[in-house]
């Protein structure tokens, strides 16, 4: 990113979005708390799904199976670890049955497990993860969806910035809810758990040693605040302003245009015109002519909102995505030549890459043991048939085309 704004000063740096929450939420892994919480939780999923007998003893009391800690799909994290404190009573006295047995290594495994989940620290960290990952959660289900609307997820990144930043604000109170949760939550669990404060020394280097006279005060010092903390500065720096502004240029589609003519109140119509200048602006060398690009903007900005609102009766007419939007502004190129450039930048825009990730789960199951001698051509296809389903061949071409590709001793016949 260095070399390429040492090329290009006015570049701006815009990541994935659902790479860069990911990597957010990786951050909450800096407490310590949270680490050693995710790493008992990761042991008690492989204690159970590990051996079939515990497995069947897990699914007799929890009527279900235990979701896995998922180190690459957070979107999974987040349900794993809401599911595991609901789940929380019914774990326990799964462990609790495996630990009478007298397989001496299950059960001493199961006492050890107990032992690390019924313990304040643990339960403390669960919640405290929860209301976090209960915020993020809808964003990370949003950036993975197929079609993704630019400027929702924009907004949407906002949003659970500001939330995040008003839990911080709001620490005292919320973190005395999440506290009086927990402890209502031992209570109707029967958990063997007493929320204490941990003994504290002057000198202490292997865990938080801040300085508090209650356990509220030094769960919330010692978990919740370091990791709203952590979370909200690195979803700042990755998400700067100046990324997400970029994403206005969203008002320059078509249906965006028309919705906002419509509007009565024509200052939000002048308001998104200067926001698209300041964007363009910001975006131009520092030796062209600002005042007269911008005058140049203005102009096209008008005679494109008046083509589509002559198509006002007929919304279908409309183009609905960036691309369709550039594709109906290649027609005319020569009269909005500032608005193709604006578009095609809106289009190089990443949001999300789940829709490219998915055919590496499509390959894996294209390309297995059986078939590991496959061309790849042959691979190519396959794998474009499978991705685009929807999309009806006529097999009898096909079966032609295979037959007609080369010179056979016998006719090749159906």
């Amino acid at each position: 990113m260095h070399e390429i704004q040492s090329l290009a000063s006015n570049a701006v740096r815009c990541p994935y979005f659902n790479h860069a929450l990911n990597l957010s939420v990786c951050k909450s892994s800096g407490v310590q708390s949270v680490r050693n919480s995710v790493s008992v939780m990761k042991e008690v999923v492989s204690f159970f799904t590990a051996s079939a007998k515990r497995n069947f003893v897990l699914k007799s009391v929890l009527k279900g199976q235990l979701l896995g800690i998922c180190d690459t799909r957070w979107v999974e994290r987040h349900d794993a670890v809401l599911q595991f404190r609901c789940s929380l009573p019914e774990i326990v006295k799964s462990l609790t049955i495996v630990s009478k047995w007298e397989e001496r290594d299950s059960s001493s495994k199961a006492n050890g497990l107990i032992h690390a989940i019924c313990c304040s620290d643990f339960i403390l960290t669960i919640f405290c993860l929860c209301d976090v990952l209960s915020v993020t959660l809808p964003l990370s289900r949003l950036l993975q969806t197929v079609s993704l609307d630019l400027q929702s997820a924009a907004t949407s990144v906002a949003d659970v910035i500001a939330v995040l930043e008003d839990k911080r604000n709001n620490c005292l109170s919320l973190f005395d809810t999440i506290f009086d949760d927990a402890e209502i939550f031992i209570d109707a669990a029967e958990l063997d758990v007493e929320l204490s404060l941990p003994r504290l020394v002057k000198k202490q280097m292997n865990r938080p040693n801040y300085p508090a006279t209650t356990p509220k005060k030094y769960y919330r010092r010692a978990i919740y605040l370091p990791l709203l903390d952590s979370i909200t500065v690195d979803l700042k720096t990755r998400f700067q302003s100046e990324t997400l502004d970029m994403f206005e240029l969203t008002n320059l589609i078509p249906s965006n245009v028309v919705k906002l003519s419509n509007n009565a109140d024509d200052k939000l119509v002048q308001h998104c015109v200067s926001r698209i200048l300041n964007l363009y602006s910001n975006l131009l060398d520092v030796s062209s002519n600002r005042e007269l690009l911008h005058v140049k903007l203005v102009a096209e900005l008008q005679l494109w909102r008046v083509k589509w609102l002559r198509f006002a009766t007929d919304v279908s007419c409309f183009p609905q995505t960036v691309c369709d939007a550039l594709v109906a502004c290649e027609k005319d190129k020569v009269i909005y030549p500032t608005i193709h450039s604006l578009l095609s930048i809106l289009l190089t825009l990443p949001v999300s890459v789940a829709t490219a990730e998915r055919s590496f789960s499509t390959l894996r199951r294209l390309k297995n043991w059986l078939r590991s001698r496959m061309c790849e051509d042959r691979l190519t296809g396959l794998a474009l048939m499978t991705i685009h389903r929807e999309i009806v061949m006529d097999i009898d071409n096909i079966i032609d085309r295979y037959a007609r590709s080369r010179k056979r001793l016998m006719e090749f016949v159906v």
